[in-house]
């Protein structure tokens, strides 16, 4: 069967279809306008069986397409003008009521559910999503949803439409690895599974367990669910919790008194020996002051994660949504468990990735009302003694280990700076945790970390791999903003290579990486002002904006709200706009202004590394 990626657009007197099959890159356009009639033979062509895959078209595209085949023996007794106003109006009562039924076919693939792009955290546009993958048009559909379309306009609309589609397709490329995953998975499980984000596959694995072993229907543990306003910490806390400290012997204290509601968030700080552990409804964090830390001939910096440990401190101390019967539901686990450590020792990769989702998985759904699992017991069980249980190790470590140092401690492990000498002392702390929380603790030592804070650091492992999370990372999952990408890698390279960054900057040659991008919100658009011939021109580009700073020429990138209000989007800095890329002879060309990276790079290693011990590169 075919496979085409395709986009739809359409206005109260337009519309257009725009594919491209991926296998011969034929590309497929249908116009609805009095202009150019294709409405039948658009009927015709949505008949045909094919994979049709799009970007959030599961619940507008294709919604769009099925009410033209639905409606089309209607529409086509009318005239073209009044048939697009009947599908139009028809569109916009589907986005008014906000139907986001479950897709329930097989032919429609959605990129953006695939990726959980839906998720609030997570959302992401087409608009950033170019930007994401270095796309080289970042292009704004020109005219209002509600305009009225001439057959002049009809040129621009559709070189947006297929814009949008060759982009996707762009994606789709990227995606074909999880796309395999998912049609390999879905054969295992009996289930479509292309739409699925990783979330709600690893829910249904563990929905068809459950069913299979125990009986227990999606549908009758959904109508179990208990909506607990409030939630008791004290009947949350495993029994084994205890500490030796003042300091955490008050927090225990505190956290057994409360009581979280929509008013009362888990929010505690302990200041213990210098080091500030910070707990919450997302876990721990602790962080040492910003610097650099290395090992050397004395000393040793070790990162001690626990094993799945959200998986895990549920199995070993049978903890279970209420709705849900102890034995089904941590039986379940437990052999989800065993099939995944099977699946492991078979390579059975397929198998293993499921097998990991729907173990991890599921902790997440406790928190989401809509799913079978939620209980916000559950939730702070898992959250809350993850938090104290870490507690009590670092605890034990700061008392007992002579020289150590706590570096950083982070939802599901702890960083720590030790003497080598006192190295078997740490073992058996390790030991004796392990054996009263019956969880398994996993290291790997570092030979150099930067840190800024707790979300932001860089270290690098003995085998000289780099682990970099927040402004270090170089490459970024793509529903992040990668606005001006070389900073971090003049950073890398200062960082674990002593690489002047001025050196780095300007050895780098992808224009994408001196790139900022601007996503505006309800009430702003995207402008950017030059001069031409002593004239100001005003470009709006409508919600998304890409442009890099220059040292000469260019103009002003801004966001304007519709009060009046109008922001600059880099102070005092003349910049290039690039939503649409164009190519010089020579790199220089561009004219970016390299001091601005220069200055970027060096006010974050003014935060970490103190001046006195600092090489001055720049």
């Amino acid at each position: 069967m075919r496979t085409v990626v395709y986009d739809v657009e359409i206005f109260p007197n337009f519309f257009s279809y725009t594919d491209i099959d991926i296998q011969t890159l034929e590309t497929n356009v249908f116009v609805v306008h009095e202009s150019r009639n294709d409405m039948d033979k658009l009927y015709e062509y949505l008949l045909e069986e094919k994979y049709r895959i799009g970007y959030n078209n599961v619940h507008f595209d294709r919604v769009v397409c099925d009410l033209i085949t639905n409606f089309y023996h209607k529409m086509k007794t009318f005239k073209v003008d009044k048939a697009l106003i009947h599908l139009y109006n028809k569109v916009q009562a589907f986005m008014r009521e906000e139907q986001k039924e479950f897709y329930r076919g097989t032919t429609e693939i959605d990129l953006f559910l695939l990726n959980h792009f839906n998720n609030k955290s997570k959302l992401t546009s087409l608009k950033a999503l170019q930007c994401s993958i270095y796309w080289p048009v970042v292009q704004d559909m020109p005219f209002h949803f509600t305009t009225q379309v001439t057959k002049e306009m009809i040129p621009e609309i559709l070189e947006y439409n297929l814009n949008d589609v060759l982009s996707t397709k762009a994606f789709f490329e990227i995606c074909k690895d999880q796309l395999t995953f998912r049609k390999e998975l879905g054969k295992l499980n009996k289930k479509f599974m292309l739409n699925m984000p990783d979330i709600t596959i690893g829910e249904e694995i563990f929905l068809k367990a459950i069913r299979q072993e125990f009986g227990l229907s999606k549908k009758e543990l959904k109508e179990a669910v208990k909506f607990d306003k409030t939630v008791d910490l004290n009947k949350c806390i495993l029994p084994y919790v205890d500490f030796q400290s003042a300091a955490f012997q008050e927090l225990l204290k505190k956290v057994k008194w409360t009581v979280v509601s929509d008013k009362q968030k888990l929010s505690y700080s302990v200041n213990y020996k210098g080091f500030k552990f910070d707990y919450g409804v997302g876990g721990i964090h602790g962080c040492i002051d910003s610097g650099i830390y290395t090992s050397n001939e004395n000393d040793i910096i070790i990162d001690f994660d626990v094993k799945s440990y959200y998986p895990n401190l549920a199995i070993q101390n049978d903890l279970h949504p209420k709705h849900i019967p102890q034995g089904a539901f941590v039986e379940t686990y437990k052999k989800l468990f065993d099939k995944r450590v099977e699946a492991q020792i078979a390579k059975n990769k397929t198998e293993d990735a499921g097998l990991k989702l729907a173990l991890n998985g599921v902790f997440g759904k406790t928190g989401e009302s809509t799913s079978a699992f939620f209980d916000r017991y559950y939730f702070y069980s898992i959250t809350l003694n993850g938090q104290l249980l870490l507690s009590m190790l670092a605890e034990m470590y700061m008392d007992t280990v002579t020289g150590l140092e706590m570096l950083q401690i982070n939802t599901d492990g702890i960083t720590i700076r030790v003497p080598k000498k006192q190295m078997k002392l740490v073992e058996k702390i390790n030991r004796d945790w392990m054996a009263k929380t019956n969880l398994i603790l996993e290291s790997v030592e570092y030979k150099k970390m930067v840190i800024r804070d707790v979300n932001n650091y860089l270290a690098v492992s003995m085998d000289d791999k780099v682990k970099k999370k927040g402004i270090f990372e170089t490459e970024k999952q793509l529903h992040k903003d990668n606005s001006f990408g070389a900073v971090a890698k003049a950073l890398e390279q200062y960082f674990v290579n002593d690489i002047p960054v001025e050196e780095t900057i300007k050895n780098n040659k992808n224009i994408y990486d001196f790139c900022g991008r601007y996503k505006a919100y309800k009430g702003w658009s995207a402008v950017f002002n030059y001069s031409d011939k002593g004239k100001v021109i005003q470009e709006n580009h409508g919600k998304m904006l890409r442009f890099f700073p220059v040292s000469k020429g260019g103009g002003t990138s801004l966001k304007v709200n519709v009060d009046g209000r109008v922001h600059s989007l880099l102070a005092n800095q003349k910049t290039m706009k690039f939503n649409r890329y164009f190519e010089v002879e020579d790199f220089q060309e561009y004219n970016i202004n390299y001091e601005f990276f220069k200055n970027e790079c060096q006010k974050i290693i003014d935060v970490i590394q103190p001046k006195q011990l600092k090489l001055f590169y720049l």
